[in-house]
């Protein structure tokens, strides 16, 4: 009897995972990071908005810097998809490099750059004198 309960307790385990591999749990695939501009001005003092994202196994923390010093930092807590949207301020014209890092518990990191190149605000056209 208690061999009979072994063997269907088995049964039913092995037809579960086995179920799994088609179900809803998938391999998250090649550890990926991306960083992309999702709107906003190119100019100082106007807001840039930006999506991070990441996919892989065991997601650490996905860390967005955005060229100036200034960064933010999203926590994954073993996560396999990460996503956050950011919105920041440049206040000095120039060229910027925004990096996308992604770090897993696994000790694997990846990242991901874009450039933009924030302008001064346009200066209002000057009255003409008589």
């Amino acid at each position: 009897m208690r061999r009979a309960g072994a063997m269907f307790l088995l049964a039913a385990l092995g037809s579960f995972l086995g179920g799994c591999e088609h179900g809803s749990i998938h391999d998250p695939g090649p550890l990926q990071v991306e960083v992309v501009q999702t709107g906003g001005t190119l100019e100082v003092g106007e807001s840039v908005q930006f999506e991070s994202s990441a996919q892989g196994e065991a997601l650490a923390l996905l860390v967005t810097r955005f060229g100036d010093g200034a960064a933010d930092t999203l926590v994954g807590h073993g996560a396999r998809w990460m996503a956050h949207d950011l919105e920041h301020v440049y206040t000095t014209p120039g060229d910027y490099d925004v990096e996308a890092w992604v770090f897993t518990f696994g000790g694997d990191s990846l990242s991901h750059r874009i450039s933009l190149d924030i302008q001064d605000a346009a200066a209002p056209s000057a009255s003409a004198s008589r």
